[in-house]
């Protein structure tokens, strides 16, 4: 027998969250929770969970239960059940996008539920600083994320694997960088440095003048995202573009009249690529027949 208990819960949202709670014969239970209106997501703490987290869903702890988000249907406003995207326990960095057949944006359901598109967010990739030169003492050899600097001055007798160890060591004393969750390992004269905040994370370099040390990153792996355009070229509709890397860049590109599918698609990388915004995320759009590839 299950028993089952249902929660109300006082959101901050216009609809409060609707929950349930199934407790098992074994006395185990599970909370499942959902947020109406613009949260749009449901929130699922299995038995596991709620052993080992059993005050979460009444703290608004959301990192160790299964998040769902779905979509709006544009017809009636309300929460529509295709999924946006799934975020498993613990995998905040690590999500699961969907895209259906001619979706407006992430935010709204298409005319079906069939996925056109799933794509899972690999978090932000490992960057590697290498250490060398000559160790002089007196020289500052820092690194620079964000705006904000972790370094070290250099020592007589250091070498350049000790030099490594010092900056890493600095990355991972700065209460800045904790905060974001960044951190750095070494091996030898590599500093491994990783970063768990959400959007775009800055990496740069300052050596004192003078200095006989040199700190060279390596090239970071480029992403790409493949938009696929289909349906009737019609002159006079607008195609917009949502670009969310960290803040929110909408390109729109009003069709005219003779366009086909590949000056479309032309002439809307264009676009893109014109707008500063864009630019200066290092981004390039590329066309390909009926697709363009976003490349950060």
């Amino acid at each position: 027998m299950v028993r089952q208990v249902f929660i109300n819960m006082s959101g901050v949202d216009v609809y409060p969250a609707r929950g349930i709670r199934f407790t098992f014969p074994d006395g185990s239970s599970s909370v499942l929770e959902n947020w109406l209106n613009e949260p749009k997501s449901t929130y699922f703490w299995d038995r596991h969970a709620i052993a080992m987290y059993p005050n979460d869903p009444v703290n608004k702890v959301y990192t160790h239960c299964e998040l769902t988000m779905f979509t709006i249907d544009i017809n009636t406003n309300l929460e529509a059940s295709s999924i946006q995207k799934v975020v498993h326990p613990l995998e905040w960095s690590s999500l699961t996008f969907f895209t259906y057949p001619i979706n407006l944006i992430p935010n709204y359901s298409g005319f079906n539920n069939l996925v056109a598109s799933s794509t899972k967010d690999l978090g932000n990739i490992v960057v590697n600083a290498t250490v060398g030169g000559t160790p002089q003492a007196g020289d500052t050899v820092t690194i620079l994320i964000d705006g904000v600097y972790a370094g070290y001055i250099v020592q007589a007798g250091d070498t350049l694997e000790k030099i490594a160890s010092e900056i890493a060591k600095s990355v991972n004393s700065s209460v800045d960088y904790q905060t974001r969750g960044i951190s750095a390992g070494v091996a030898g004269r590599v500093i491994s440095l990783r970063s768990e905040q959400v959007g775009m994370t800055h990496y740069g370099k300052y050596i004192s003048p003078g200095s006989t040390e040199t700190l060279t990153f390596s090239s970071q792996a480029r992403q790409t995202t493949i938009a696929t355009l289909t349906g009737a070229i019609t002159a006079g509709d607008v195609v917009t573009i949502h670009i969310d890397n960290p803040g929110r860049v909408s390109i729109n590109y009003a069709v005219q009249p003779g366009d086909t599918a590949t000056t479309h698609l032309y002439l809307a990388c264009r676009t893109i690529n014109a707008n500063a915004t864009w630019q200066s995320y290092n981004g390039v759009a590329t066309p390909s027949w009926q697709q363009f590839a976003n490349i950060l």
